[in-house]
């Protein structure tokens, strides 16, 4: 690097004011929004995840409703509404209406609208 005159915020001969670490100001944070639950999302995560989601493992034997695979320790296998939320929002809460997919292949295949590869 070039020796330029001495900087005159730090005396430094690398470097000229405008370059200088001392007069830089820190980074802005980051200005992407946090999107803020309901409390009415909130609790419906908490019964999905509570209520649900134990009596469809009980129902189901904790395995995939598509390939019957179990769920290896410590994975959890996805909850799928099989009429959606948003075509059919009063079967949002019922038991009947989720099943339990394996996120690959199956959940992600379902969600595509693609056809199972297991059947």
């Amino acid at each position: 690097m070039i020796k330029s005159n001495p900087c005159k915020t730090c005396q430094s001969t690398w470097h000229t004011k405008a370059f200088c670490p001392q007069n830089r100001t820190p980074l802005k944070q980051s200005t992407k929004r946090i999107k803020k639950q309901s409390t009415k999302e909130l609790e419906y995560q908490e019964w999905k995840e509570g209520v649900a989601r134990s009596y469809v493992i009980a129902r189901d034997g904790n395995k995939c409703r598509c390939c019957w695979r179990p769920a290896h320790l410590g994975e959890k296998l996805d909850l799928n509404h099989i009429d959606s939320k948003g075509s059919a929002p009063s079967k949002k809460r019922d038991l009947e209406n989720l099943e339990l997919l394996c996120r690959w292949p199956c959940h992600r295949n379902y969600t595509d609208g693609k056809e199972c590869l297991h059947a």
